[in-house]
């Protein structure tokens, strides 16, 4: 699997960071370390063709500048696996920075995952994933239900990662101006 992202400014990194630690320490939720880099995606693909992907990130990139976007609370996406999450606020800026990146890459795609359609898209940072149970979901609740989730975002990049079993890493980074 692959997936086209934006890594998180140092600050954002750290703080989810910590609530990774939180959820571990006090929840026993630990899952979300398979993937040792914060970040939140733009979409997500079974493969890609590198080569015209690569050159249209890299136009993009030129082209858009760092800015900032802020989260709005907890989320979470149910089903057989489910994802406990921050969310990020849709702005015009967000969501037209994300229409692009779909118009230019889609047609290089292998099975891009509809939830990541600009029409579906619910932009987050994962901060547990894949050992959620009722009761330590439960616990993550009580714990963080009454806390504010609302920090500011630098977006300075778009990244892509991949996730193989032998574990995730990054293919390249591209800063935006």
């Amino acid at each position: 699997m692959l997936a086209i992202a934006s890594l998180l400014d140092p600050a954002t990194d750290q703080q989810t960071k910590n609530l990774w630690q939180f959820l571990e320490d006090n929840c026993g939720l630990a899952g979300i370390k398979t993937a040792p880099f914060p970040h939140f995606s733009w979409l997500s693909c079974d493969d890609l063709n590198w080569i015209p992907v690569s050159k249209n990130l890299d136009r993009i990139a030129i082209k858009v500048k760092s800015f900032k976007a802020s989260t709005a609370g907890l989320g979470i996406f149910g089903g057989s696996k489910p994802i406990l999450y921050v969310s990020i606020v849709k702005t015009p800026e967000l969501l037209a920075i994300h229409q692009q990146i779909w118009n230019k890459v889609r047609r290089y795609l292998v099975n891009p995952q509809d939830y990541y359609l600009p029409e579906n898209w619910m932009p987050h940072i994962t901060i547990a994933y894949g050992d959620l149970t009722p009761a330590n979901l439960a616990c993550a609740i009580q714990n963080l239900v009454f806390e504010t989730m609302s920090f500011e975002i630098l977006i300075n990049n778009i990244s892509v990662i991949f996730n193989t079993p032998e574990g995730m890493g990054i293919k390249a980074s591209f800063k935006l101006e």
